[in-house]
């Protein structure tokens, strides 16, 4: 919605008061200097989903709404199973891991309402679809658990590789294109939910044959590796080390968590540390980086001010620190929908609630998903820390230069654009603001300037689209 005109110049003399005596902030962008190209944004769909008679409407908010066009899905487990042991393939099918067996596989109790979500996301616009899986059937592993960690059994990784590639057939039969695979989610973590211990060469490994038999199965989609999906930047480097060449060949992005146990979720300055001294070794591989988990989440991770605005404008400055520092092509949030408010995006109590809730971080995300386009440049902006924070992207296709700025402080701010390196003029200025009392607000940029310059609310995420 617009604001009218008289809300708006009540809010521009309150800029004026409100900016007294604070220099304007020039925003320079220069689109001359490209970086990353951005693959998209969004998040995770697992083990809670809303009821058959609520998806249209959910699917409806995340991929259209929202504009979320990156869907990750849960792989090779039997959703509301509450001991979190099952698996499509509760025991070995044969002992030729070339040949599937499908009377032996049961896709349909454990994947069918992740295929209901992925093809409505399909129907709604979106293109790529990533399965990760949290842990090979208890029967591959050492511990005999799908939880608690435990590694693959020694000679079980072409037995692997058979189970994703019956999946992947398996969906491609339900209307699902999956684009990439993610064979281990966070490989080097042991815990009471599923999970599965990686060493780096054994991860590697694993990979390889992976790829090697979904390759070798006719009828089976071409699909790329993502990885290492280690849970902490700092614990990434071994992984990346161990990476192979034909391992490199199969991925098409490097994908990390960026969780941490020793720093607080809203500790900004301390993240912004982290990538940068995380940077240079995603450098070296000269492959695209993907951002595929991140939320405040309970414990270790902080998990206070679950639902909050606080923790909303946190999770923006956490996709500005992914985009700026560590120049990733995607960004994804972990749920988005899911029973845990620092989690979701969409909260839901519980799996096939009746009701959900939109969280404030819905409306910080929108700035960025629904402007920020698959195939927008990157460009190098300024400033990116500091009173304002800005990033910048160029859509060729659209001719649409997207700027989204950042006032994580408590006074609004004025700025001026200093725009280069693109040919011509803007034609047009849209505005979107997203603040503690607005979400994702179409204004009309006339109205938010004073003396040629753009108010920057405080606590404030705000989307501006030059049209050239």
């Amino acid at each position: 919605m617009k604001i009218p005109a008289l809300a708006a110049l009540v809010l521009v003399l309150a800029s004026s008061l409100a900016a007294a005596g604070e220099p304007p902030v020039t925003i320079t962008i220069d689109g001359g200097k490209k970086r990353q190209v951005i693959a998209g944004f969004g998040g995770t769909v697992g083990w809670i989903y809303p009821t058959k008679e609520k998806l249209p409407e959910v699917a409806d908010l995340l991929f259209k709404d929202l504009g979320a066009s990156i869907l990750r899905i849960s792989a090779l487990t039997r959703n509301g199973d509450p001991s979190d042991e099952g698996s499509p393939e509760p025991e070995n099918d044969n002992a030729d891991p070339r040949k599937i067996d499908w009377q032996r596989f049961d896709f349909e109790a454990c994947e069918a309402e992740q295929a209901a979500v992925a093809r409505a996301a399909a129907e709604r616009g979106l293109k790529t679809i990533v399965a990760a899986s949290w842990s090979p059937p208890g029967w591959m592993k050492e511990n005999k658990s799908r939880k608690w960690g435990g590694a693959l059994k020694p000679g079980m990784e072409a037995e692997l590789g058979e189970l994703w590639t019956a999946y992947l057939v398996w969906m491609k039969k339900q209307g699902v294109e999956v684009s990439a695979i993610a064979i281990q989610n966070e490989p080097e973590v042991r815990w009471s939910y599923p999970t599965a211990e990686f060493t780096p060469e054994a991860l590697d490994k694993t990979a390889r044959a992976v790829a090697a038999r979904i390759r070798a199965e006719k009828g089976a989609p071409a699909v790329k590796l993502l990885g290492p999906e280690v849970s902490q930047l700092g614990r990434t480097k071994p992984y990346l080390e161990a990476m192979s060449k034909e391992t490199l060949a199969e991925t098409g992005a490097v994908s990390v968590h960026a969780y941490s146990l020793s720093v607080d979720y809203h500790d900004i300055d301390a993240y912004r540390k982290l990538w940068r001294e995380a940077r240079p070794m995603f450098a070296k591989l000269r492959k695209p980086l993907w951002l595929t988990e991140l939320s405040n989440s309970p414990g270790a991770f902080s998990g206070k001010d679950a639902g909050s605005w606080a923790e909303a404008l946190a999770w923006a400055r956490h996709m500005h620190l992914a985009l700026v520092e560590g120049e990733c092509s995607a960004v994804l949030f972990w749920g988005l929908y899911f029973d845990k408010k620092g989690e979701a995006l969409l909260y839901a109590e519980r799996n096939k609630a009746e009701k959900y809730e939109i969280t404030p971080k819905f409306h910080t995300s929108k700035n960025f998903y629904k402007f920020i386009r698959p195939g927008a440049v990157r460009v190098e902006s300024s400033p990116a820390e500091g009173s304002l924070e800005t990033c910048a992207f160029w859509h060729p296709e659209r001719r649409e230069l997207v700027c989204v700025v950042i006032n994580p402080g408590g006074e609004r701010r004025l700025g001026t654009f200093d725009l280069k390196g693109l040919e011509g003029r803007p034609k047009r200025t849209g505005m979107h603001r997203t603040s503690r009392d607005e979400k994702c607000v179409e204004l009309d940029a006339a109205f938010e300037m004073i003396d040629g310059k753009f108010a920057f609310n405080a606590e404030s995420v705000t989307t501006v689209v030059f049209s050239y």
